[in-house]
């Protein structure tokens, strides 16, 4: 008795296997991309098969027959892997006027994430209004712009803020956040962050943390001093029990280059403590920043026509220009920096873009030195 109950139920799962490849069998997939070097994303190596898709979902991953296929590509010498994510871009500044976003689509990236470095479009409602309307090729997220939100309610004071402007403040990036903001992120090496100090951060990344937001910086100090830069943006996570993401990280001083412990020591730390720190780089050996991070920030104090002003002065001219070439122009590896530095981009000169500072002087038939490097 008891064999015929099991021979019953072997029956019973084989025609259920049956039926199960005979459904299989029957499906038409939508696109079928074969032969590719399959990377799932979860940490296995590549593997060799086929990938079917019907109405936008993966149904199978194996070995497909290409014939029940509405769609086939082949690729063959070709990794198929799923779309990925890039949390540090600066395209919300484009994005509408390039909705296929190529230059991302073309590197598999499916995802983005604007917003970064303290800056963002203002406000954020608005873009994706006009985002929603001419469609884009990829799906997009944005941070709250601490520079933005300042720069807004404060202009470019140094001072703290009032009662009043730390609640105006709030209030906006609230909005933000209501609009659809992932988080929030500083730029504490730009104006107006430059001048904020820790508790006006807390402060601020409280309305973030109360939406379930992420903190994501660009540090005070990527130098000699990025110990102390990382820790800062550890204390508002913590204070605020929530994420923290520390961008393009590295050691932008050559005077403390291979010291890798002054980033990994206290990340480390924090993380054993439980709070979730993570570190975003890019593979490349530059830097790439606006000309006004190379200058004091108390030399724009009040916007662009003080600073003017300043310049005009000839101690202040002195202060300035000794801070440019100690920030800029020095090198304890003895590194030509005016061989280095290289403009990206210049509405004023444009023939001066992706050209160094050497070949610029060179041209006007001036000395490559560090002093001509600052005219």
């Amino acid at each position: 008795m008891r064999q015929i109950k099991i021979l019953s139920f072997i029956l019973v799962f084989i025609g259920f296997i049956s039926f199960f490849n005979s459904a299989q069998a029957e499906v038409t997939y939508d696109l079928v991309i074969k032969n590719g070097f399959i990377i799932d994303g979860s940490g296995n190596p590549w593997f060799k098969g086929d990938v079917g898709i019907k109405n936008k979902k993966i149904l199978k991953i194996g070995l497909i027959d290409g014939s029940k296929a509405k769609r086939t590509i082949d690729a063959q010498d070709f990794i198929v892997c799923p779309g990925f994510i890039d949390i540090h871009t600066h395209c919300d500044r484009g994005i509408t006027r390039v909705p296929f976003v190529d230059n991302y689509i073309n590197q598999g990236v499916t995802t983005v994430i604007g917003g970064n470095c303290g800056g963002h479009p203002f406000p954020l409602a608005k873009l994706i209004q006009k985002i929603e309307e001419k469609g884009i090729s990829i799906n997009f997220g944005c941070l709250v712009g601490h520079n933005t939100i300042r720069r807004k309610v404060m202009g470019f004071k140094m001072d703290p803020p009032t009662g009043n402007e730390l609640d105006e403040m709030k209030a906006l990036i609230g909005e933000e956040m209501k609009a659809g903001a992932l988080g929030f992120s500083t730029g504490l090496a730009y104006l107006p962050g430059i001048y904020s100090k820790t508790e006006e951060l807390v402060e601020l990344a409280s309305v973030v943390a109360r939406y379930g937001g992420i903190y994501a910086t660009h540090l005070r100090d990527q130098g000699r001093h990025i110990t102390e830069a990382i820790q800062e943006a550890i204390e508002i996570g913590e204070r605020n029990n929530m994420p923290v993401q520390v961008s393009h990280i590295k050691l932008a001083d050559d005077a403390i280059w291979n010291e890798l412990e002054r980033i990994t020591k206290p990340v480390e730390d924090a993380r054993r403590r439980g709070l979730e720190v993570t570190l975003d780089q890019y593979p490349y050996t530059a830097t790439s920043s606006g000309l006004t991070s190379s200058f004091p920030s108390w030399a724009f104090e009040g916007g662009r026509e003080e600073f003017l002003k300043r310049l005009e002065d000839k101690s202040n001219y002195e202060k300035i220009k000794a801070f440019v070439i100690k920030r800029r122009l020095t090198s304890t590896k003895g590194i030509n920096k005016p061989e280095t530095i290289y403009i990206g981009r210049s509405l004023k000169f444009p023939d001066y873009e992706g050209k160094n500072l050497k070949e610029l002087l060179l041209a006007q038939g001036k000395k490559p030195s560090v002093e001509n490097a600052l005219i």
